[in-house]
């Protein structure tokens, strides 16, 4: 004899799976509010660029040069 199946509510490991894909979907959705609110101030860029993107590499400031 067999046990008759349990329904898809009955199963707790949906649950644990379904708790986990929303948890997770909070979060993406907190990051990107929380990303939004608190944007980080341009770069100072100069020179040519190419999709916004520097085409050459600026030399960092002397307080920042190797010795």
């Amino acid at each position: 004899m067999s046990a008759a199946p349990l329904p898809w509510y009955r199963a707790p490991l949906l649950w644990f799976a379904a708790a986990i894909t929303l948890l997770t979907l909070a979060a993406c959705v907190a990051t990107i509010v929380i990303a939004g609110r608190y944007a980080d101030e341009p770069l100072p860029v100069e020179g040519a660029q190419v999709l916004k993107v520097p085409v050459a590499r600026t030399p960092p400031p002397a307080s920042q040069a190797a010795p």
